[in-house]
Parts: C-alpha cells; structure tokens; sequence
C-alpha cells in the first residue's frame, strides 16, 4: 500500500472510533405527555400519562391518571440529560 492509501485508511479508522466513543453520545431521551380518549374520535378523555421525572439511568419516568387505552394523543414536554428533567 501507497502512503496516501496507508492515510486515507487511518483516517477513516480514527473517524470510526471517534464517532462512537462515549463522549460524542447524546444522553438526552425525550419525555412526553400522553392523553387517552375513550375512542377514535378522540372527544372523550379517559386517562393521561404524566411526566414526573427522570431516574438515574436518564430515563423519563410517568404517571398514569385514569385509564390507558389504544386512542391516545402524544405531545412532547421535555427531556432528561444526565437524570435530570429539561423543559423544552
């Protein structure tokens, strides 16, 4: 191998291990706020999930009002960034 094909390869090796080192991974999971209809027309409410929290592993944690069911609407309300909770 030629030198410019020996640095092209190191290159691209070191772009590989760079984009997937834990510094460059985003921590942050969106949180949502979900409200439940009684059915598809969506004009009775039943239910909602809230979001309380985040745990310590960077996950959004919820709270259910009511009654879940397969109707739902979801609406973003924020995220979590190293367990803690971020408005949008």
């Amino acid at each position: 191998m030629g030198k410019r094909t020996k640095l092209f390869c190191s290159l691209a090796v070191a772009s590989v291990f760079v984009s997937l080192s834990p510094a460059s991974a985003q921590s942050t999971n969106i949180a949502y706020h979900t409200t439940f209809y009684s059915d598809a027309t969506h004009t009775t409410e039943v239910g909602a999930l809230w979001w309380t929290g985040c745990d310590r592993w960077n996950n959004p944690t919820y709270r259910l009002y009511g009654t879940n069911t397969n109707y739902n609407e979801e609406e973003e309300a924020g995220y979590c960034v190293d367990g803690e909770p971020q408005p949008l």
